[in-house]
């Protein structure tokens, strides 16, 4: 017996048993009290429990009269309770029916000896259901306010589908003429949207300056380099509507605002990379790796600023050695690390001195040779990445056994930076002091595809480049202060704009937003002012900064009618 429910209590279903029958009911057409009484004389018949009208125990009398009592329920409609003792010959027939004691066809034999075997009992069942007026009349409630409740329901359901496919319709007609991420218009120039430099001038070291700027993977912030060992988190305050025009001037004598965290390593940094699956919404994936000078890889977390983890390799006399360059495979499984003619590689969780290191020169003493000092991974999970060596060499790995495929020249200086294009059938590669940025066809490597020119003849730093989310355009700085902008599908240049007043030396495409990060300057020797003694240094605001830019986008018209123009030509 349930905890609570007296002696002689009827066995009726529960709130939670009708509310379960009126959701799952297989019978949809069925009133919801017939779908209660159904489920309840099918469980009962499970149990052993129902018995048919000729029965005598007073127990089944009580179950008999609970059912009886909640058909009525679907006889009366709104009546009140005081008129439930009437039409029980009704009411035992459909109980009759419900419960599979009776079939529903024209058996006027089967019919009568059922009813008459009600009829003994006709008595009893009608003082039951009269003891149990108060339990039945909260059944019609409940009944009627599920009753109720459905029918909103079904008019709200009814309502969001016409909701729904309006929207449909909306978005279909205007799918033609949208795109995400949105196209960038590189014929108009982009406007500053945001400005830095003063957090690059520490009063220790006026002539520091940035090496490179990376956008994260989510795109809510982006990490820079500089030349005084720290790297520098800078968070969008709100980058869901950067694409808003908000310009900055240039004549702003403050940063446009602070940024969230700096890390100092010990040494000179070389590398550094973000987590692949990096989101703010998630803080155990907000990280970035790093490798500096004589020290192992170091993981950091971006939300409170601490060392998560290192990951150490050792020379042949057990001393740890320092990797060139870094890179997270696709997975973020793995950290695939450049050291002078190897790459080791470490599991990210295992962190510490565990790795399996592979050899980039071959027995016969051929392959790649020198620093490994730029990795990338294929964007199109052909399980390929790309290893730039200071030998002036590019190589193609298998990820999951380091077989070398095939190794490409032509550089005139040490490889510096290797990207794949977005569908993977393409590599990008620039040297130090070489000006021209290289186009392979890993399909057929046979010969450079085409090659696309930048300034830096005369320097000794890294220059990044990058490609834009929809893959047609390139963007790479130089010693000039111009960001140049190439079509991919032709080689051609298409245009450039004034990023600063020194040498471009990072530049980072935002992942879906149509807006880019810049990161500019170089090591300055100023002269010995006679007066102090002091060596004095002046800069420009436009000079060793870093800025973010906002592009101008395609209307729907003009993006149709450039995407056919792009088409037409090839």
């Amino acid at each position: 017996m349930p905890v609570g429910q007296e002696k002689g209590e009827v066995d009726l279903p529960s709130v939670s048993t009708v509310s379960k029958i009126c959701k799952t009911s297989e019978v949809p057409s069925q009133s919801l009290t017939d779908r209660v009484i159904k489920y309840t004389f099918q469980r009962k018949r499970k149990r052993g429990a129902l018995i048919d009208g000729n029965g005598s125990s007073e127990r089944s009398h009580e179950n008999q009269a609970a059912h009886v009592g909640a058909v009525m329920v679907n006889l009366i409609g709104e009546s009140t309770p005081e008129k439930i003792n009437i039409q029980w010959e009704q009411v035992a027939r459909q109980v009759l029916v419900l419960s599979g004691e009776e079939s529903d066809n024209n058996n006027e034999k089967d019919k009568k000896e059922h009813l008459l075997g009600f009829a003994k009992n006709r008595s009893i069942i009608l003082h039951i259901i009269r003891v149990h007026l108060s339990k039945l009349y909260k059944i019609i409630e409940f009944i009627a306010a599920v009753k109720m409740g459905e029918q909103l329901q079904q008019e709200n359901a009814d309502q969001e589908v016409e909701e729904i496919m309006e929207e449909q319709t909306t978005a279909e007609s205007q799918s033609e003429c949208y795109s995400w991420p949105p196209a960038m218009r590189f014929d108009v120039p982009p406007y500053k949207t945001y400005h830095f430099y003063r957090h690059f001038r520490p009063s220790s070291n006026p002539n520091n300056f940035l090496k490179g700027v990376k956008w994260s993977p989510d795109g809510s912030c982006f990490l820079t380099s500089s030349d005084d060992n720290t790297l520098s988190v800078f968070t969008l305050p709100d980058y869901e509507n950067c694409a808003e025009e908000n310009v900055c001037s240039s004549a702003a004598i403050e940063d446009s605002f602070p940024a969230n965290l700096a890390i100092t390593e010990g040494e000179a940094i070389y590398d550094y990379c973000w987590y692949p699956y990096m989101s703010s919404s998630d803080p155990v994936s907000c990280v970035f790796a790093t490798t500096t000078r004589d020290h192992p890889i170091h993981l950091w977390d971006t939300s409170t600023g601490q060392l998560r983890c290192t990951y150490r390799a050792y020379d042949n006399m057990d001393e740890i050695t320092a990797a060139f360059s870094i890179g997270f495979n696709p997975t973020g499984t793995k950290i695939f690390a450049g050291y002078n003619k190897s790459i080791r590689i470490f599991d990210i969780h295992r962190p510490g001195r565990d790795f399996e290191q592979r050899s980039t020169i071959q027995g016969n003493k051929e392959g790649q040779s020198g620093i490994i000092s730029s990795i990338a991974f294929s964007p199109s999970h052909t399980g390929m990445l790309a290893t730039g060596s200071y030998s002036q060499t590019t190589a193609i790995y298998r990820e999951d056994n380091m077989e070398q495929l095939y190794v490409l020249h032509g550089q005139e200086g040490g490889v510096t930076h290797v990207q794949f294009s977005k569908d993977g059938n393409y590599l990008y590669t620039g040297g130090r002091k070489d000006p021209y940025i290289l186009c392979w066809d890993i399909r057929k490597t046979v010969e450079i595809v085409y090659k696309l020119y930048r300034s830096t003849e005369t320097t000794n730093q890294r220059i990044q480049f990058d490609i834009e989310p929809y893959g047609r355009h390139l963007g790479t700085g130089g010693q000039d202060g111009l960001v140049h902008i190439y079509d991919l599908q032709t080689g051609q240049w298409a245009s450039s704009f004034q990023a600063a007043s020194d040498t471009v030396s990072g530049f980072s495409f935002h992942p879906f937003l149509p807006m880019a990060a810049t990161a500019s300057g170089h090591r300055r020797f100023s002269t010995l002012d006679d007066s102090d003694g002091d060596l004095s240094l002046t800069l420009r605001d436009d000079e060793n900064c870093a800025s973010v830019w906002s592009f101008s986008v395609y209307s729907a018209d003009d993006y149709t009618a450039n995407a056919e123009h792009v088409d037409s030509e090839q």
